[in-house]
């Protein structure tokens, strides 16, 4: 199972870091990402997580903190993450 974190400071960061997530293969990378995480737990920072996950089995989906919320939002596809954090996002512009 891989697991991408990535801590964002805006709705449009996190836009772009969705679409990158998938590159990042290498150990250094992956390494990075957990420090990352480690990071950002020990901080108890207020910024959307976002983690793309991929099974042995082959299926893949992406999981969103929100710690505003204390919930966690799991999405099949991209285009459902994407949809999710436009909405969310429109909901703190008012």
């Amino acid at each position: 199972m891989k697991l991408y974190m990535v801590n964002l400071k805006s709705q449009s960061a996190m836009l772009h870091a969705v679409k990158n997530a998938k590159g990042k293969g290498s150990m250094k990378g992956m390494m990075n990402s957990a420090w990352n995480a480690l990071v950002q737990l020990l901080k108890g920072s207020n910024e959307l997580r976002v983690r793309h996950v991929k099974l042995k089995c082959g299926d893949e989906y992406w999981e969103v903190y929100d710690p505003a919320t204390r919930n966690w939002y799991c999405f099949k596809t991209e285009d459902g993450l994407y949809a999710w954090l436009d909405r969310h996002h429109q909901s703190l512009d008012r």
